[in-house]
């Protein structure tokens, strides 16, 4: 009977952690995921892609289908062997330098990855920029960094409109 209540006690005080831990977790990914899909319906509703409600594909798939023998060696990759996941010795990074005179000259500053920094006609835009420290919607999940971002925000404050 005491060990079957402290069992019960034990389950709960998991089951809270647990649901703690994926609240936690979750915090902020609405607002980090974009925009309530009615606020864009307009614009979707515009697509060629958009048919009856939802999005079509308009290309033709792949008939492509893999072997069991890939699929067993992709899976390994994902959750088998992680020793590999992280380099030996840290990466050297270039800081590019931020061009701070006329947007309206095209110029492309490339930060790693698909950030880069574009200017043209006047406007500086920064594509995908991450400078967390997860590539995620969570600081708790999510792939993490292996360097500090290259160049730190304020470097773009003079130049940049928030």
């Amino acid at each position: 009977m005491v060990v079957r209540r402290a069992l019960r006690l034990a389950a709960g005080t998991a089951s809270l952690a647990a649901g703690g831990w994926l609240v936690r977790a979750l915090h902020g990914a609405p607002a980090a995921l974009g925009a309530n899909p009615a606020t864009i319906r307009a614009i979707s509703e515009g697509s060629p892609h958009y048919r009856d409600g939802s999005f079509v594909n308009l290309d033709p798939g792949s008939i492509y289908v893999m072997g069991r023998e890939e699929l067993r060696l992709i899976l390994w990759e994902f959750v088998g062997n992680r020793g590999g996941s992280r380099p030996a010795k840290p990466i050297p990074l270039a800081a590019p330098e931020i061009y701070k005179g006329d947007a309206s000259r095209l110029a492309v500053s490339w930060f790693g990855h698909s950030t880069a920094l574009v200017e043209i006609d006047g406007y500086r835009v920064l594509t995908d920029p991450v400078w967390s420290d997860r590539c995620s919607p969570s600081d708790l999940v999510g792939p993490q960094r292996l360097h500090p971002p290259p160049v730190q925000l304020r470097a773009f404050r003079p130049s940049m409109r928030w």
